[in-house]
């Protein structure tokens, strides 16, 4: 993992503070940068090994991981901001699904 990387992508970010939303946080490192600049995140994990990983991991802190397809997710109305490094096989179907919400200011993504 590139520690530079993560903090360069979450400085990217640009929203009001409070409510992001990580796609496919994968072991929790770009979350766990997120904590330092939001006050909640919410991540969307299609693996079930990996979301149950970073619930464990960030047990008692500000994180909810949903399991599931990020494709079906239904954005809170609370997100204001978008993080994530997109897996390259769904890349297209990603950015169509976030072009097609309204409830988000600003994302910063890997492509």
């Amino acid at each position: 993992q590139d520690d530079r990387a993560v903090r360069n992508l979450v400085r990217q970010a640009e929203g009001d503070g409070r409510h992001v939303l990580e796609i496919g946080p994968g072991k929790g490192a770009i979350t766990e940068e997120l904590l330092h600049s939001f006050d909640t995140v919410t991540a969307v994990e299609m693996d079930p090994h990996w979301a149950a990983y970073v619930r464990k991991k960030f047990d008692g802190k500000r994180v909810t991981v949903f399991q599931g397809d990020f494709l079906d997710f239904r954005f809170p109305s609370e997100i204001d901001t978008v993080v994530g490094n997109v897996p390259f096989g769904i890349t297209t179907q990603i950015l169509r699904c976030l072009l097609e919400s309204t409830n988000w200011q600003s994302a910063a993504l890997i492509v």
